[in-house]
């Protein structure tokens, strides 16, 4: 299928469209020419089925994600794939069965799949891909650890 999310940034500027481009995404054929944001004309870039596209922000839909100003979970979500698991964010837990050095930590995938971007064979059992509600919650400075949410 390919990218799974829909989401958009308050922001539209060639930096955001060159990383959306690295990612695999493509302009719409509809609108594919970026508008740049300013106090007088307040656009959104959108990402949607694999592709991206300005719009006003008064013109943005209620069926699409938000991310306001925030870059990092913009993007995490723009990554967001069912074909690969490159420019994605994963989290590696080994607390369940380690401890002498209990880890978790968060880290993004690098190649293709996350089996050929682990170190050791067997590590990649640790790791399962961020979801869209891991990666909302993560980007918003909450904490997503079930561990510490039980310990609160």
């Amino acid at each position: 299928m390919g990218f799974t999310s829909i989401c958009a940034i308050h922001d539209s500027n060639p930096r955001i469209w060159r990383k959306l481009i690295h990612f695999g995404l493509h302009p719409n054929a509809c609108s594919p020419k970026m508008a740049s944001r300013n106090k007088d004309n307040k656009f959104c870039v959108v990402v949607e089925r694999g592709s991206f596209y300005c719009v006003k922000e008064k013109n943005l839909s209620d069926y699409i994600f938000d991310c306001k100003d925030n870059e990092e979970l913009f993007f995490a979500l723009a990554a967001l794939r069912d074909d690969s698991d490159i420019h994605q964010w994963f989290i590696y837990d080994n607390r369940h069965w380690n401890d002498e050095d209990p880890q978790r930590f968060w880290f993004i995938c690098k190649r293709e799949s996350i089996e050929d971007d682990m170190c050791y064979d067997a590590m990649y059992a640790d790791c399962e891909k961020a979801t869209e509600a891991e990666l909302k919650v993560h980007f918003n400075d909450g904490d997503d650890d079930p561990v510490i949410k039980n310990l609160q």
